[in-house]
């Protein structure tokens, strides 16, 4: 809900440098979801999607899979695993054809054969030791019109590495390209074969249909998050809910992170910010604040206290916003801090300035620096959904009664620093309804699991990007208070 999640991403060749960024080239649009399933003879381990690409395979039995999607970079890479080099290399990514290619005779709809032209040629431009070997203008791979290539080149360990290369057609001027890269000599034939012949790839319509299907699902749900819906929020966080923040280590010791309290309150934009945001005018544009306020424990004896203050404000209805997130470091037994802020504004649409949009300022008040951003957001607000509605998610979901399944909306997104598209997956329940959050379609869900009363009873945020997650466990303060003395940890 907080925390920023930044992982590096580094994909090395297995017997050199890639090829690839000659041409490849991220698609234009991204798939919230694409119904490929694993087949019932199939360990679901082994089964890799990417949702965002419209693609799936099964893993060799000794391979470990990396999956990136969203708008950026949209890629499936199995190596062998438990070995430094490992012998093979797949690499699965979206292609398109350039339109300043150059190429002679080209059209807005390249076959494969003129993709693999195209490639091809790029390929030897960047590496003039590379042969290509054999190529098949004309193959089928997933009930798809495909291209295939291979080529090699002796490689300055005295190896041969061997290519092959695989162009699907998926759409007017879109591929999916697989790479198989491997030692000539010790070509691990049946290890590529078998995972080509499990490619499930879906079409650009295909993905296209998918991508309405659950934004229409969203415009639905978030449509019924009106001033009642609201005000039930209100009524239900009145007193503040608390959580412990706890996660376990790899050999399964429980590590205590913090501890969190969610509370409402019916205020004003001015009232983001402000030590007590209770309205100073009963008479001015009021709304629903969601505060969440946390304590971040030191992970090492001289570490600083982090605290966390977030406020986030929605007109009851729904035409403006403003929210704020400030941290705050402190040194134990010192009055050192260091402060830095977040806020944002989304004003209310006005004759004068109809469009929407959010502003986001960003500022340290030790550096002085100061970020300032502009962003349109969609001028349907059934489409979008607030900082405030995105804090209590789930607990909307469950008292408008939405539909079970898959849906998405559009958000603020602090890592990517924009406006981007989330993919939500609602399972309804009595008495427990599970909300599985992704902020895109191929991200490590957050998961927020709710108790009888509506409020999330335990949440399971991913850390780092890693397996292991930060879990969000229902407390209440008295029992807090005495699960941190028992363990020597002053509560404040």
């Amino acid at each position: 809900m907080i925390f920023r999640c930044r992982p590096a991403r580094r994909l090395r060749g297995v017997l050199g440098a890639s090829l690839l960024a000659v041409i490849i080239v991220p698609p234009t649009t991204t798939a919230a979801q694409a119904p490929i399933e694993p087949p019932p003879e199939v360990d679901p381990a082994r089964f890799v999607v990417n949702r965002s690409l419209g693609c799936s395979l099964v893993m060799p039995e000794d391979g470990r899979a990396v999956v990136a999607g969203g708008d950026d970079v949209q890629l499936i890479r199995l190596v062998q695993k438990d070995a430094n080099p490992p012998a093979w290399e797949i690499l699965v990514r979206p292609m398109r054809m350039p339109e300043d290619s150059g190429m002679f005779g080209a059209s807005a709809s390249p076959s494969p054969a003129e993709m693999m032209a195209f490639f091809l040629e790029g390929a030897r431009e960047a590496n003039d030791l590379l042969t290509v070997d054999a190529t098949d203008d004309e193959t089928v791979v997933a009930e798809l019109p495909s291209a295939t290539a291979s080529a090699s080149f002796k490689h300055e360990s005295g190896r041969t590495a061997r290519f092959d290369w695989t162009f699907i057609k998926t759409g007017p001027n879109r591929f999916v390209f697989v790479q198989c890269l491997g030692d000539r000599d010790r070509w691990p034939e049946a290890t590529f074969r078998g995972t080509i012949d499990s490619l499930q790839v879906l079409t650009e319509p295909e993905l296209a249909i998918q991508s309405m299907t659950v934004v229409e699902r969203g415009s639905a749900i978030v449509g019924r998050f009106d001033e009642p819906a609201l005000r039930r929020v209100l009524d239900l966080f009145e007193d503040i809910v608390f959580y412990r923040l706890h996660a376990f280590d790899q050999d399964g010791k429980e590590i205590e992170f913090g501890y969190a309290g969610i509370s409402a309150i019916e205020t004003d934009a001015a009232g983001v910010g402000r030590p007590d945001p209770s309205p100073r005018d009963r008479g001015g544009d009021l709304g629903l604040m969601i505060r969440v306020r946390l304590r971040i424990l030191p992970q090492s004896d001289n570490g600083p206290y982090r605290d966390v203050d977030h406020q986030a404000w929605i007109s009851w209805d729904r035409n403006a916003e403003r929210w704020m997130i400030q941290e705050t470091d402190r040194m134990r037994g010192t009055d050192a801090s260091r402060t830095s802020s977040i806020l944002g504004i989304r004003p209310r649409p006005t004759a004068e300035e109809p469009r929407r949009w959010l502003q986001i300022i960003s500022q340290g008040r030790e550096t002085f620096e100061r970020y300032d951003l502009k962003v349109d957001i969609p001028q349907e607000l059934d489409l979008y959904l607030s900082e405030a509605e995105r804090l209590v998610l789930p607990t909307l979901l469950e008292i408008t009664d939405a539909a079970g399944g898959e849906f998405s909306t559009w958000a603020w997104n602090d890592d990517r620093e924009a406006i981007t598209r989330r993919l939500e997956n609602w399972l309804p329940a009595p008495g427990a309804g599970t909300l599985e959050s992704r902020t895109s379609a191929d991200a490590r869900p957050a998961t927020h699991i709710l108790g009888a009363d509506a409020i999330v009873s335990r949440r399971d945020v991913p850390i780092d990007g890693r397996s292991n997650s930060m879990r969000w466990s229902r407390i209440d303060s008295t029992e807090l208070r005495r699960l941190y003395e028992r363990k020597g940890i002053p509560f404040e």
